[in-house]
């Protein structure tokens, strides 16, 4: 009887150990990676790295619970780094650490530190730095300056072409981290790192990313993208407030999404619609507007495309310097073609088809601020003149029909 009472609490403590672990493992653990971008003019830097000093001063000095822990890597200029913990031990400075010149390779690590230093249900990241979209800049050999093939464009300057100069651009381009980059670093992080696991989401703290383009290069690695589809703000993401606002949940992914997106509704910090995606749902969307792309198969309806968006070209309604909002776009299409192209035969499936885009859009779309704009929370590459030869590099590109539908966009003439 004696042995009986001994082996029952004996089991009762290892049940109370075993709990204990359990509810000691956070729900979470999300990585803060600041990239110091060569491609931000100095003047540009000093101000966005200045905001999010300051972004992490209030980080350090409100967010007292820390329950779920944070892991800051702020990169120096050169090749060095400084790392930071919070979590319930207090703050942790993790010292310097040295990096190599690949960023992508950069990323792999920092999370592998994090992930190794803590055991949480979920991963999530961050991202801090300036980006343009889907386009990656590109180095510009005559003012050694990182532009824009659009910028180029205009200003009649020579980009960096793939057949000149190659090791002085495969030297610059080791410095930043392009979207293609960015979905190969992810998912050897999801495959390698989480053993097949998914981020619960990857948050960009910088502009214009919240793009099929872009959602479709990462779906693999994360469950949720969460990203301004304007040019975003200057004064950056609280990392406090949003933090805070997860440390009582043992909530979802997707709800910690839309939690970070109406976090960022009551800042009042965006003046662009910052949205989340799930990114589970992109497949849907880029079939959707395959069919959309199928349909048009008049000149007609091909040149009622382009007066679509040319109608968006207009500054209230451009997002960068090419990219439209792809619900607006459907909706300026449905309507030219109902007051012009309802005659075509084709015109009921292709009107069916901008249709089902739209829905589909809206159950990608799960959470979106508000802004004085006609935003829809997801925006999509549109040129008005030529197409940037790396877009066609892109793993959308490459697997839809968007390209060559834009193409011939690029000649058509108008009829309205």
């Amino acid at each position: 009887m004696k042995n009986v009472k001994i082996l029952s609490w004996f089991a009762c403590l290892l049940t109370l150990i075993f709990v204990g672990y359990i509810h000691a493992r956070p729900p979470y653990a999300v990585l803060l990676f600041m990239e110091s971008s060569e491609r931000t003019h100095q003047e540009e830097y000093v101000d966005l790295a200045g905001m999010a000093i300051k972004n992490i001063a209030d980080l350090l000095h409100d967010y007292q619970d820390r329950a779920i822990p944070v892991y800051i890597e702020w990169h120096n200029a050169g090749n060095t780094a400084w790392r930071l913990s919070l979590d319930n031990r207090g703050i942790t400075s993790h010292g310097i650490v040295y990096l190599n010149n690949v960023i992508q390779d950069n990323l792999y690590e920092s999370m592998k530190w994090m992930i190794n230093d803590v055991d949480a249900e979920h991963y999530a990241l961050i991202l801090w730095g300036h980006a343009d979209g889907i386009i990656d800049f590109a180095w510009n050999e005559h003012t050694s300056h990182w532009e824009s093939f659009y910028e180029a464009l205009n200003k009649k300057r020579n980009l960096l072409a793939s057949d000149q100069s190659t090791s002085v651009r495969e030297e610059h381009s080791k410095n930043t981290l392009s979207i293609a980059d960015l979905g190969k670093s992810l998912t050897s992080i999801s495959s390698e790192l989480l053993l097949g696991k998914r981020l619960a989401f990857v948050g960009m703290d910088t502009g214009i990313m919240s793009m099929i383009e872009v959602a479709d290069q990462i779906k693999d690695a994360s469950h949720f993208l969460i990203a301004p589809q304007g040019t975003g703000t200057l004064d950056g993401w609280p990392y406090a407030a949003i933090l805070h606002a997860l440390v009582d949940s043992d909530c979802s992914p997707s709800e910690c999404a839309i939690m970070i997106v109406n976090e960022l509704e009551e800042m009042h910090l965006q003046d662009d619609c910052c949205a989340a995606l799930d990114l589970d749902t992109i497949n849907a969307l880029c079939d959707a507007l395959d069919e959309v792309v199928e349909c048009c198969t008049t000149d007609l309806l091909l040149q009622l495309a382009r007066e679509a968006r040319i109608n968006l070209w207009a500054p209230a309604c451009l997002i960068g310097k090419q990219y439209v909002d792809l619900a607006d776009w459907c909706e300026r299409y449905y309507d030219l073609i109902q007051q012009h192209g309802a005659h075509s035969a084709q015109a009921p499936l292709l009107m069916e088809a901008l249709q089902r885009c739209i829905a589909t859009l809206h159950e990608v779309v799960i959470a979106c601020t508000q802004s004085d704009r006609a935003l829809h929370g997801i925006s999509i590459y549109f040129p008005q003149i030529q197409i940037d030869p790396n877009y066609c590099k892109t793993y959308f590109a490459r697997h839809t029909r968007w390209p060559s539908f834009i193409a011939s966009l690029c000649q058509s003439k108008s009829v309205v």
